[in-house]
């Protein structure tokens, strides 16, 4: 078996490279390059969508959520382009419907704050006004 060496000019080496570069970029461009979806949280939704996180989980199915993981409470994760896909889709699919109207249904007791903060709203709202960290009356000499 006999080994031959090639010699190449430089001519012909660059002539090679730009070969190899033109049908690497007609592969490309022959298939289209979708992006990696970045998948955000429960609480960037609700930041971005302007609601509440609650309402994201009690919609997470709508909304495309994706579970990361297993067991009784698997992370959720969601697609910025997806859900604002199926947002635009609920808003076009209601156009003759009333002004300000969402198929996805606002429950205002998913809104509202846990049961634990309730309370402690409520009972410093029965303190009359006064700051529950202001001093109180002084003592009496």
């Amino acid at each position: 078996m006999s080994v031959h060496e090639v010699k190449l000019t430089p001519s012909e080496i660059d002539a090679i490279v730009s070969r190899v570069a033109e049908l690497l970029q007609s592969r490309r461009a022959a298939r289209p390059v979708r992006p990696q979806p970045r998948m955000v949280t429960a609480a960037e939704v609700a930041r971005w969508c302007g609601v509440e996180r609650s309402w994201v989980y009690a919609h997470a199915e709508e909304l495309g959520a994706r579970k990361i993981g297993t067991g009784e409470r698997p992370r959720l994760r969601f697609d910025l382009a997806e859900v604002s896909e199926r947002i635009a889709a609920l808003d076009s699919s209601q156009a003759g419907s009333a002004r300000g109207s969402t198929a996805i249904d606002v429950d205002s007791r998913k809104r509202s704050l846990p049961r634990r903060r309730r309370g402690i709203v409520v009972r410093q709202s029965k303190t009359a006004g006064r700051r529950t960290n202001a001093p109180g009356p002084a003592p009496k000499v």
